[in-house]
């Protein structure tokens, strides 16, 4: 069964089914999807959360082994399973498709992906989630529909934009989702005592530390590492928020990867030579494995992982720069549930 976004909230009312397929490629709309489904199955019980994270080692046969098990904490479980960049391979394909024919009672799996290609969409597996399980695939939003839904956002979050400031933000975030909602984020926490409207001149507040944000990444991007670690280092002391940093810095990676791989991507003109270098010193399976260090430097900086999350920073900077290695691998054991 498939459902658009703006139908869950009803459905989510319901009982939920026992597995849930979401994918796109606006990782913003794919997030706010799932906080969804995982808040209401909270409401409904599935108490216990497991996370896989799905990379080209490992054993599906784990990732499920463990919905048949009883657990001690909960008699409901959610397995939140999240796809590489490249999707789901052979064994993934044949494993998601056993399940969905035989799901186990009692537990809910939330598959993450990211685009689904119209190849995958004819597959066998992809049939069999489509007949008996839930697909959510979130739409791209064209450059044209990005102001209007950038307003209804923002109204959303309790802001009240005016047409010029609109219109800044999207010039600004450069078609990416994910610097829009940074910029509604930092608007949140200006003073709002009235229900002024926000102009341009609020816009201003946080417009140097952006522009420092992705000038740090093209820097890296082109290779010339000690001044890319004299940046990050300045942005530290600003008291940038290193979700800023770490948001950017991803949504850069995933432009360049998919481009890597020949797909069409929004790009200004001034950052092709800095995107075309990483993909030149990285290649597709680098700058997959940086984005994977984004994803475990979030749940550092977020108290999950142990460590200093701007060293951390740093260190991946400098990777992606071609002048060392980042690897949290290591304390991604000790990933808090």
């Amino acid at each position: 069964m498939r459902l658009k976004p703006e139908q869950l909230d009803r459905h989510l009312n319901e009982p939920l089914e026992p597995v849930y397929f979401v994918g796109g490629d606006e990782l913003l709309l794919i997030e706010d999807v799932c906080v969804a489904i995982v808040k209401a199955a909270g409401e409904q019980g599935f108490s216990e959360r497991e996370r896989f994270d799905i990379g080209s080692g490992t054993d599906w046969a784990d990732v499920f082994s463990g919905a048949s098990s009883m657990s001690l904490f909960s008699e409901k479980r959610m397995l939140d399973i999240r796809l590489s960049a490249k999707g789901v391979d052979r064994a993934g394909s044949d494993a998601l498709r056993a399940y969905v024919e035989n799901p186990i009672e009692g537990t809910l799996v939330l598959v993450r992906a990211g685009p689904i290609e119209w190849r995958q969409r004819t597959s066998a597996w992809f049939k069999a989630l489509e007949k008996q399980a839930v697909l959510v695939l979130v739409p791209t939003i064209s450059a044209q529909e990005l102001p209007h839904w950038l307003d209804a956002r923002a109204q959303s979050a309790g802001l009240k934009l005016s047409r010029d400031s609109i219109e800044a933000i999207v010039d600004r975030a450069e078609g990416n989702l994910l610097a829009v909602q940074q910029e509604l984020e930092k608007l949140c926490l200006l003073d709002r005592s009235s229900d002024k409207e926000i102009t341009v001149d609020d816009l201003s507040l946080g417009n140097t530390s952006h522009f420092e944000t992705f000038e740090l990444i093209d820097t890296g991007f082109l290779g010339d590492a000690p001044r890319a670690r004299k940046m990050l280092r300045t942005l530290r002391q600003e008291g940038v928020p290193i979700y800023m940093v770490i948001g950017a810095l991803a949504a850069q990676l995933r432009r360049a990867y998919h481009i890597s791989i020949g797909r069409r991507e929004r790009l200004a003109h001034n950052r092709k030579r800095a995107v075309d270098a990483v993909i030149a010193r990285l290649g597709s399976r680098g700058i997959e494995m940086s984005l994977v260090e984004c994803g475990r430097l979030d749940q550092q900086a977020k108290g999950m992982l142990r460590g200093e999350a701007w060293d951390s920073l740093e260190r991946l900077i400098l990777t992606v720069s071609g002048r060392s290695r980042s690897n949290l691998e290591r304390e991604a054991r000790y990933l808090l549930p």
